[in-house]
């Protein structure tokens, strides 16, 4: 209560950022919130894969409260001290299983930071990459539709919450045919998008020309995209 009367009378002030307003209200002596992102995100860097702190905590409250608003976020400060090795866990799977099964090499070909967080949910539901292969395929499919659709153009937040309710259909049922996003895309779209990082459509197709593994002009080997694409490239 103390800590939204603070964000009420500072947002005469100063703005308060979502980050902000959740290390206020989780601070405990155990437990400092901007140093665990701090240290989260640093470890992410490493692998190549790092993101926004709000992308973070949208992730955790994906885990906590099934939704990615300001307000689930709020929501979760309760439960988030307790549940962090868990959701950072989670976090962690969903990466891995991106770069393994979708090919996407580094954060910065993600098209939209949200949409990871269904991703999420679902590994703190089922903790392993080890998954049976009708499974692999429906979360592969939940990503390349959800690429090439024009599904988080708007009402983000909403569609994420929809996506998470999917997941738990589909650790029910792994045959379910859940996502059915319509995907316009011809080879005139292709022509037209320049291959760089720049706008969700341009990131799409770049995981697009990921997934089929390219190969270096001079000597045909497969390239390193990691590498090429890191977080100080």
């Amino acid at each position: 209560v103390a800590t939204k009367i603070f964000e009420r009378l500072n947002n005469t002030g100063s703005p308060l950022s979502i980050v902000d307003l959740m290390v206020a209200m989780t601070y405990t002596r155990e437990f400092n919130l901007r140093d665990k992102l701090k240290e989260l995100s640093q470890e992410l860097e490493t692998g190549n894969f790092g993101l926004p702190d709000r992308a973070l905590l949208q992730g955790i409250a994906s885990c906590l409260m099934k939704g990615i608003t300001r307000e689930d976020i709020e929501n979760s400060s309760q439960e988030i001290a307790e549940n962090w090795d868990n959701a950072i866990k989670s976090i962690k799977l969903a990466i891995d299983f991106l770069k393994k099964h979708c090919s996407v090499p580094t954060s910065k070909f993600i098209p939209y930071n949200t949409m990871i967080a269904p991703l999420i949910y679902f590994f703190s539901k089922k903790p392993t990459l080890q998954l049976a292969p009708e499974l692999i395929k429906r979360l592969k499919r939940f990503f390349w539709l959800g690429v090439f659709s024009d599904r988080y153009i708007q009402s983000q937040d909403t569609k994420i919450a929809e996506d998470i309710q999917r997941m738990d259909e589909l650790l029910l049922d792994n045959k379910k045919d859940l996502f059915k996003y319509r995907v316009k895309v011809n080879d005139y779209d292709v022509l037209l998008t320049d291959a760089n990082f720049g706008s969700a459509t341009s990131n799409a197709f770049m995981c697009f020309f990921a997934s089929r593994t390219p190969l270096e002009f001079k000597n045909n080997e497969k390239i390193n995209l990691e590498r090429n694409f890191g977080q100080e490239n």
